[in-house]
């Protein structure tokens, strides 16, 4: 909500200690942890025998499935290749296989955790090991796998979701968003594991009643074909269908497979080629400008800016990934790219090349364990001037490059700290002393507190939301936070109660405004007032991946009775009251902004899915990133958790 001009200087932990204002884990975060002293859930939820049942679930499954993990560090491998090479133990896969299943069969809405769940972990069918426990537990898991993956298929999301999260604003929508049935297209990874029969996809096609469940079906069947997957009589079942849409998806898959493979990069290594790359790039840009440029007034300006900073690091991540691949291919040397990057002055280019060579030198790591290092010490002054740039986009790709860099084994950790870059914490759970954002936001909630004018309008409870807490914000990242207006304030103060804020806001260096909970009574509850027309500082009821999912700050009483007369309000719920609410912990911890930027920043590419046609099932986005499903798979455990008491 507000974000850094400069950081004011913080005070020693032992004063934050000292302070009446005590910080404390994200409530959701406390629900899986009854037990600590942290938590500050009444007696009758902490004793909550459901409720600390479904917890030790969770957690249990969490800490085998990283043991998983940490046995098999490469997330792209598969379970059969790490049996075979005995990295994993069969009774620790046994364990995570009997788990999973109790996890999926057990809990309302479990199913949602297959969107994410590693497709490496997933046993094909025809699994045969020297453990007939773990042959048991596997065939098992599978039949609770396509139970519940079926029911998915019953249910449809945001297609941008998935994508890159780009969702206009209602003002500017002329039709419905898309929407997409992401179940549907993991038919290739499915009919490669031997669950499903490519004549079992086209059953459910044929049969579908539900033109979302057809379309995404449709995205999926291509991509079957690409890898082989669909012999010649299912596909003649789709081209002599009577349906017009399924003959021309069988025209289509068949043209595709007339195409030639495309060769990312065409001519051998060239320095004139190298230097109409470069010119290319820059003429590519500056169309992109000129695009947005002429949407000036037409659309909000805000998101005219973001749509361009994403366009704009879309074409530099295409034109690295040209460069990695010419590399692999030997059609380009480090030593073109090198000569190139230390004397062009196309900021664009040299950010492509260092993208580009930082791919490759990841992927070659393990081949070239001395070689990849050395070529990174060559380049490394022209990294740390990037690095020293101006430019918010030129400073965190190259930062990301260094994170990539790191997580290979290219770099050490003693070295991203030398450059002044933190170790990513991505789903580590919330820590008051390693949180160097926890400082600035106690001195903001101590100034709220101590405020006398807000102290009669506002709690003295403040909480902090948002990527920084998270642990994937950047230095320009902004510092969220909400605020919980007082059931007997009048709504006519609203602008003087903005004002005093953002007075204490400016003080620290901050610009930007506060979110924004108006409570009101209800008998001996409160909830959250919901508004017809709210602004983007109005919070609403359904906002629980700030209630659930942001750090509390503030007095330890006066929380204590809020998590009783509202939290608990959201545990006491039914089940299609809390339906909207777990997606939406789900869009917030798993989606925005983790899979479309986040985690990227911090880790290269594992896995995915790459064919002719597997555009159509959206393979460009993090979502098929087998590193990040496994996070995100550890944080759906953690995270969306919203349980009936």
């Amino acid at each position: 909500m507000f974000s850094h001009e400069k950081s004011s200087p913080g005070q020693s932990q032992e004063s934050y200690e000292a302070s009446k204002i005590t910080l404390t884990p994200p409530p959701g975060e406390s629900l899986l942890r009854l037990d600590s002293p942290e938590s500050l859930w009444p007696a009758d939820v902490k004793q909550n025998e459901k409720l600390r049942d479904e917890a030790e679930v969770r957690l249990k499954l969490t800490a085998d499935l990283e043991k998983v993990f940490e046995a098999i560090p490469d997330a792209d491998v598969e379970i059969a290749e790490a049996l075979r090479s005995k990295l994993i133990k069969p009774e620790v896969l046994t364990r995570v296989y009997d788990e999973l299943s109790n996890f999926l069969e057990t809990e309302n809405g479990a199913e949602r955790i297959l969107l994410y769940l590693p497709f490496e972990i997933l046993p094909a069918s025809d699994l045969k090991t020297e453990s007939a426990e773990l042959d048991r537990a596997a065939k098992q898991f599978n039949q609770s796998y396509l139970r519940k993956w079926r029911t998915l298929l019953t249910i449809s999301d945001t297609r941008a979701n998935f994508v890159d999260g780009d969702i206009p604003e209602v003002e500017l929508r002329s039709k419905p968003l898309p929407r997409v049935i992401k179940a549907a297209h993991f038919v290739p990874k499915l009919v490669e594991k031997n669950l499903l029969t490519a004549d079992t996809v086209v059953d459910l096609l044929e049969n579908s009643e539900d033109e979302t469940l057809s379309d995404s079906l449709m995205d999926a069947i291509p991509v079957l074909a690409d890898l082989g997957f669909l012999p010649a009589k299912t596909f003649d079942r789709l081209a002599k269908s009577n349906n017009p849409d399924f003959a021309n998806l069988a025209k289509m898959i068949e043209q595709s497979e007339q195409l030639p493979t495309e060769e990312v990069v065409k001519t051998g290594r060239d320095a004139n080629w190298l230097n109409s790359f470069g010119k290319q790039i820059e003429a590519n840009l500056e169309a992109l400008n000129k695009r947005h440029a002429d949407r000036a007034g037409k659309i909000p300006e805000a998101r005219i800016a973001w749509q361009k900073d994403r366009d704009e690091r879309k074409l530099i991540e295409t034109a690295a990934a040209q460069i990695d691949s010419a590399l692999i291919k030997q059609t380009l040397s480090v030593g073109d790219l090198d000569q190139v990057a230390k004397t062009t002055r196309n900021t664009p280019f040299k950010l492509a090349i260092i993208r580009g060579l930082g791919k490759f030198l990841g992927k070659s790591i393990s081949n070239s364990p001395d070689v990849a290092p050395k070529i990174y010490a060559e380049l490394e002054p022209i990294i740390i001037d990037l690095l020293d740039h101006r430019e918010k986009k030129t400073k965190e790709l190259i930062e990301a490059s260094l994170y990539h860099l790191a997580d290979s084994g290219v770099i050490s950790s003693q070295k991203l700290e030398a450059l002044g870059l933190r170790t990513p914490r991505i789903g580590a759970e919330f820590k008051i002393a390693d949180q160097e954002t926890a400082k600035e936001f106690l001195e903001i909630a101590k100034a709220i507190e101590t405020s006398e004018e807000l102290s009669r309008s506002i709690l003295p409870i403040s909480i902090m939301y948002g990527s920084k807490v998270k642990g994937y914000g950047t230095d320009f990242a902004d510092i969220d936070v909400a605020v919980f207006i007082k059931p007997e304030t009048h709504f006519e103060k609203r602008r003087e109660i903005q004002k005093t804020l953002e007075s204490i806001l400016k003080s620290h260096k901050i610009k930007g405004g506060v979110l924004e909970f108006w409570l009101e009574a209800k008998g001996e509850t409160v909830q959250i007032r919901d508004f017809k027309n709210p602004d983007n500082f109005l919070g609403d009821s359904s906002f629980v991946n700030v209630l659930f999912g942001g750090v509390w700050g503030g007095d330890r009483k006066e929380m204590q009775d809020l998590y009783e007369k509202l939290l608990t309000n959201y545990l006491t719920a039914d089940d299609g009251a809390k339906e909207p609410w777990l997606r939406e912990l789900e869009r917030d911890s798993l989606q925005y902004r983790l899979m479309h930027k986040g985690y990227s920043r911090f880790y290269p590419e594992q896995g995915g899915i790459q064919t002719k046609n597997s555009r159509d099932i959206d393979s460009d986005s993090t979502f098929w990133d087998s590193g990040y499903r496994r996070l995100a798979t550890k944080l759906f455990l953690k995270k969306v958790f919203l349980p009936k008491i």
